[in-house]
């Protein structure tokens, strides 16, 4: 009985050794799972397509203007009221 009960839990183990996730491809965004999946799979295929263009990199002094853009939004608002969250 002990036998194949280590035999079963053996042939269980067998399968999920083989379903290892590589790191590096955990790391590149290969490996998602679920809804993520698709919407990568559809940034990459419009990527490819020339549908979508790709966001570059913001430069140092376009960070400093957006930062100063969203600083002076706030500072527009009015302030929130005592106990809120924001």
């Amino acid at each position: 009985m002990k036998v194949l009960l280590v035999l079963s839990l053996l042939a269980l183990s067998i399968p999920v050794a083989r379903a290892q996730v590589d790191p590096a491809a955990v790391a590149q965004g290969q490996v998602l799972s679920g809804m993520m999946r698709g919407h990568a799979e559809r940034d990459r295929k419009a990527k490819l397509s020339g549908k979508r263009p790709v966001k570059k990199p913001l430069t140092p002094a376009e960070q400093r203007a957006a930062h100063r853009r969203e600083v002076e939004e706030a500072m527009r608002r009015p302030p929130a009221r005592p106990g809120s969250i924001r």
